[in-house]
């Protein structure tokens, strides 16, 4: 797999990632986000993570900090298998973060709804 297929919502840039157990979750793009991925409970359990792990201390949006507990599990993340940490949100739509994405592509159209996440060659 070289892409990662993604889609554009009126302004959230979706992605759907898939866990080593075969579930899948559609999770938006968040640039403001420097963890991994923020999933609710019911997606944590669907994807099969494991935990809490840990717990972290996070600075939101508004400055103020929050302890929350951390989740590990495995994606599939292009051709091979990724570890990866996951935040509880209550928020029922997660959210994927830069640390996954750093040296990757990332191209969205907006004019054409689409988008996809790629490994440069």
């Amino acid at each position: 797999m070289n892409r990662i297929r993604g889609r554009v919502d009126g302004l959230a840039i979706r992605f759907l990632v898939e866990a080593e157990n075969g579930a899948s979750a559609e999770v938006d793009l968040d640039t403001g986000f420097t963890g991994q991925l923020a999933l609710d409970s019911a997606t944590l359990t669907t994807l099969g993570f494991g935990g809490p792990v840990a717990l972290a201390s996070v600075e939101l949006g508004d400055g103020s900090r929050v302890d929350t507990p951390v989740y590990e599990g495995r994606l599939r993340w292009f051709d091979s298998s990724r570890e990866v940490a996951a935040l509880l949100t209550t928020s029922p739509v997660g959210s994927l973060g830069m640390a996954l994405l750093s040296e990757l592509i990332i191209h969205i159209d907006m004019k054409g709804s689409t988008a996809h996440i790629e490994k440069p060659e």
